[in-house]
């Protein structure tokens, strides 16, 4: 039979492991999804917010691109440059693909990583339709589940390296679903998706010696080129 678990104890873990759903899952042997709802429901009952894992990425070099219309440019003599994309994070899961992407970042250190894409998914904030009944995770979970997996990517990047990330389509969703309903808030702190990921440098690409070109090219499916 499985052991309940007193919200006491569970505010408790929580705070403790400084809201680290991972180690939280571990600590309560309970799913990651079963933590989110706790959570969800704890807030909702006792009118709080706990605090979701912090990841500053303090102490990487910065070149923020704030148009979002122009390029990373990178000048390469020789190193390695590791690109993924099209994670759609979400909240709970468990992608092999991360794991192998660490364990290549740990093994290999290379001078850049870039993300071409689609780290969230922003399934609530879609402009199509729901499929059926099917549960979707809120934008904070998912948000946060984001943080916690690049701030994975972090900690294991060499301290130097550059830290690209192209914008998706389904990134989009996050500034557009905002500017939509509450054009009023634009500048506002957080209201921007690369305002999360501080030591990213968001841009539409990411230019490799004048040569390579990484982008998400989310326009016209196949055929954008």
């Amino acid at each position: 039979m499985t052991k309940l678990i007193s919200d006491e104890t569970f505010m408790e873990t929580w705070m403790k492991l400084e809201g680290s759903v991972v180690k939280i899952s571990k600590a309560l042997d309970r799913s990651e999804r079963e933590i989110y709802e706790r959570r969800n429901n704890l807030e909702r009952k006792l009118g709080i917010q706990l605090p979701s894992a912090k990841h500053s990425g303090s102490g990487r070099p910065k070149e923020y691109v704030n148009k979002i219309d122009e390029c990373n440019k990178l000048t390469v003599k020789d190193g390695i440059i590791v690109v993924f994309g099209d994670c759609h994070f979400w909240p709970g899961d468990k992608p092999k693909a991360h794991e192998a992407l660490i364990k290549f970042i740990t093994d290999y250190q290379p001078m850049t990583i870039i993300c071409n894409g689609d780290a969230i998914d922003g399934a609530r904030i879609s402009r199509h339709p729901p499929h059926g009944w099917n549960k979707t995770p809120d934008v904070a979970d998912e948000l946060a589940f984001c943080k916690e997996k690049f701030g994975e990517i972090e900690s294991v990047a060499p301290q130097k390296a550059k830290l690209c990330f192209n914008v998706g389509n389904h990134d989009l969703r996050f500034n557009a679903r905002l500017a939509q309903v509450a054009p009023e808030y634009v500048r506002v702190d957080g209201t921007n998706l690369a305002d999360h990921f501080p030591a990213w440098n968001f841009a539409w690409s990411t230019d490799i010696n004048d040569d390579v070109v990484t982008k998400h090219r989310f326009r016209a499916g196949i055929h954008a080129a």
